[in-house]
């Protein structure tokens, strides 16, 4: 009787561990911008919010058509139209991007190499990307790519596993 519950839990732990990992991305979600000058007390100016789906641009017309914005499964992309739109200096100048019913949370945040419009700076705090470009000046036609990161979550099938294992480990 021993053998075989060592057998079980040993083929739940690699059950557990070859299972999938879930979904994760923005899909699905709901995603809300704001723009914030010159600092992030200030009072926002908000866009609306959207569902992230794929091919879809969630906000089309941002200032005017002065900017957009998409969000995709893991990127958020920002065209900038405008031949010369200035960036000015401030504590931040910029947009912020909430999420909400995440399927996993955003683990951080990086620039495209693509990227034609680098921003100051950006972050990531928890459901929250904040895009920064106070002080960058004349901006032209171009855009800002970033690539986010979700932190990993075991499947469904894996944490029963491991729940089975736990089980398994308590009776003895």
């Amino acid at each position: 009787m021993h053998t075989r519950s060592v057998t079980a839990t040993v083929c739940l732990g690699l059950l557990a561990a070859t299972a999938p990992i879930a979904s994760a991305d923005f899909l699905g979600s709901t995603v809300s911008l704001d723009a914030y000058y010159p600092n992030l007390d200030a009072t926002p100016i908000s866009f609306g919010s959207a569902v992230v789906a794929d091919p879809a641009v969630e906000f089309p017309d941002v200032f005017d058509l002065v900017w957009a914005s998409d969000v995709t499964g893991a990127t958020i992309l920002l065209d900038h139209f405008s031949s010369g739109n200035n960036l000015g200096p401030a504590d931040f100048n910029g947009f912020v991007f909430t999420f909400t019913d995440l399927s996993t949370p955003i683990e951080s945040v990086s620039l495209a190499g693509s990227s034609t419009l680098v921003p100051t700076d950006f972050w990531v705090t928890g459901d929250q990307v904040f895009v920064d470009y106070a002080g960058f000046g004349t901006a032209g036609v171009s855009f800002t790519m970033l690539e986010v990161t979700f932190i990993p979550v075991p499947g469904a099938a894996a944490l029963l596993g491991f729940g089975a294992i736990a089980a398994g480990r308590r009776r003895r």
